[in-house]
Order: C-alpha cells, then structure tokens, then sequence
C-alpha cells in the first residue's frame, strides 16, 4: 500500500491574475541557499534547501519618493523542520526563454542563458516524503508524496519574521507581516481506493509559529492520500520590481532599444527585516 500526500497553499499578498508563472533555478547567480526563485510584483520567493522566503517591499509614494525616497522590505520565512534530504532534480519542459545575468565587475561569475522551469522535487526531503514545487497551472504550488511507511506529521514549519501567526475561521493560516497578510488556503485531502477518490478530513495544527497538519484517521486499504491546495502569488504583469520606461530607438538594422531604470534587491538574510 502506497500513500501520496500533495499538498499546496493558496496565497494571496497582492491581486495576482494572468501570466505563466516560471522557476529561474540557481546557477550560480545568487548565493548557494537558493535553488530557485519566482519574481512577483512587489516581492519575490526565494526558494531553498530549507523551505521559502518571501521577501516583500513597499514602494515609497510620490510625496515620500521627493523627500525620503526608501525602499521598505520585509522578509518572511516558512521553514520545515526536522527535514532528511536536500537533493533537488528539476523536471518538466524547460523555457523558451532564458534570462542572462551579468552581476558584479568578475566576467567569470556572470551566467548567461538561464531557462526557467516548471517543475522542481527534492526526493525522500522527509523519511519516505518527497517534495515538490510546480506552476503549472500558472500558480506556485508545493506539496509532498508519502509512501506506505511515512507519517503526515513529520511534516512541519516555522513561520519566520511574522508579527502574528493564526488560522482564521476558513482554516485559512493567516501570517500578519508589517506590510498587510499573507493567506494559505486551508488543505484538502482526498484518498483513493481503487480509483475511487474519497475526501478526507485535513487542517492546519498550530502550535505558536509552528504549524503542522491533522489529518482524519486514513482507512488502511486506501491506495492512496492527497492534500491538495496551491500556493499562489497575485497578479504578475510587468517587472517584479519598481521600473519606469525613458526611452526606445530603433537602429539601421531595425532592431528596437529600450532603455529604463529598475529598482532590484538581493537575498534577505535576516526574517522580520
């Protein structure tokens, strides 16, 4: 008997709707404790061996921009605990597009042609649990397989950086940073039995800023469990980070240029910052 556990949180920061959704792996461009990232508006996922960063920033307005023009950020972490393995293997059809990043004054330490993925496991992250990233269906979203022997509830987290950390009356997990909220959706589970799907009772178990999941008692004849929620980001349109447009020219070849300012950040290192 195998059991499958795929679990993915819903989270709603900014009003998302609209582009495909990719994973930029590391290559060397960012420092070794990302393995990927997904840009957002107004923020970006930082995706590691430990679990994800959502770093966040508030744009100054008109007025402040004139007097004290600071980019205000926040970090936010959300790290399992208690994990087994860090291997990674990214999967599915890579981009048609790649991203070059020329970083720094050492040429040797620039990389060009990064092609993004949709699809990111890292095999046995919990004893008998794999983990796996996806956007597929143009949302992030985590979740975990379990086999037969594995236990649901080696599967926790500790929310970082927060001011406050609750489960609402949607048993939605609320995480209230300085900015406004971020929002998981509640968990879903269904199991299967020879093809039947069945649901099955899931919520979020809080303990402090450590969260977990209580799941039903499971029928032993069930082929197979899944959790099933997603983990979305807003509205991705235009560039993750503040920019402005000054100017294009096309050349005698008819190739057009443009040219802008934008506003970029780094990794942050510190939660609550």
């Amino acid at each position: 008997m195998k059991f499958l556990l795929l679990l993915g949180i819903h989270c709603f920061v900014f009003t998302l709707l609209g582009q495909a959704i990719w994973m930029t792996p590391n290559k060397g461009q960012w420092v070794d404790t990302i393995d990927f990232t997904v840009p957002v508006n107004q923020g970006r996922i930082h995706v590691g061996q430990e679990g994800m960063n959502f770093y966040l920033y508030e744009l100054p307005s008109h007025e402040e921009r004139q007097t004290n023009p600071t980019l205000k950020t926040h970090s936010i972490h959300q790290r399992f605990l208690g994990i087994k393995n860090h291997d990674l293997q990214f999967k599915g059809k890579p981009s048609s597009h790649y991203s070059n990043y020329f970083i720094g004054s050492d040429q040797s330490k620039w990389i060009s042609e990064i092609h993004d993925v949709n699809q990111a496991e890292y095999a046995s992250f919990y004893e008998g649990i794999d983990l796996f990233y996806s956007t597929q269906t143009e949302k992030l979203e985590y979740g975990f397989k379990l086999q037969a022997h594995a236990n649901p509830s080696d599967i926790q987290f500790i929310i970082e950086g927060a001011s406050q950390v609750s489960i609402n009356k949607k048993n939605e997990l609320v995480i209230t940073h300085r900015f406004g909220e971020i929002i998981e959706s509640a968990p879903k589970a269904w199991a299967f039995f020879q093809g039947v799907k069945k649901p099955v009772a899931i919520s979020y178990n809080l303990d402090g800023n450590v969260c977990g999941f209580n799941i039903s008692s499971l029928n032993a004849s069930f082929d197979s469990l899944i959790i099933d929620p997603s983990l979305t980001f807003s509205t991705f349109s235009g560039s993750s980070a503040d920019n402005w447009g000054f100017t294009a020219t096309p050349d005698a070849a008819g190739n057009l240029y443009g040219a802008g300012i934008v506003f970029g950040y780094g990794y942050p290192t510190t939660p609550g910052s």
